[in-house]
């Protein structure tokens, strides 16, 4: 038998584009998960949210451990929607260099604000900060709000 769990599934719906994470709490074996990862999966995709928008992570699982920690979750989401992004639109190349970004992190929330570290900033061109900017924008929904993006230069072996 199957709980529809319309009371639980509302309220996601209810609060969906307002910019939070989404936590469900509860007992062990209460179906939070099934809530999540069908229900809720389910009707994101019925309602037009692609696969690879939709971000699972199941902090149970010993793989995930360090995901339990909001810096490490955040800094993995971030590279996530960076990955995403890149692959859509290889970064610019200049004189045969190639830009290579190694990592993003947020360093503020307000405004919304990004620290970029890549190879050489002076590759780091401000069209390729726009498309950013609005891939940032589009995957967090942040429209009509100012985002920020920081460049700062890093040798690939201080990494």
């Amino acid at each position: 038998m199957i709980f529809e769990r319309k009371k639980y599934l509302d309220e996601l719906i209810a609060g969906r584009g307002n910019g939070l994470v989404k936590i469900i709490t509860g007992v062990r074996r209460c179906g939070k998960s099934f809530l999540l990862f069908d229900i809720w999966h389910n009707w994101l995709l019925e309602h037009g949210v692609t696969d690879s928008h939709i971000i699972e992570i199941q902090l149970d699982d010993f793989r995930n451990r360090r995901l339990r920690k909001p810096d490490a979750l955040l800094d993995y989401i971030d590279s996530k929607v960076l990955n995403e992004a890149i692959a859509i639109v290889q970064p610019p190349t200049d004189k045969g260099k190639r830009l290579k970004i190694f990592y993003m992190t947020q360093a503020s929330t307000k405004p919304p604000t990004f620290v970029v570290f890549v190879n050489d900033k002076e590759l780091f061109h401000f069209s390729y900060e726009r498309y950013l900017i609005n891939q940032l924008r589009k995957e967090f929904g942040l429209v009509g709000t100012p985002v920020r993006i920081i460049v700062r230069e890093k040798n690939e072996k201080d990494l």
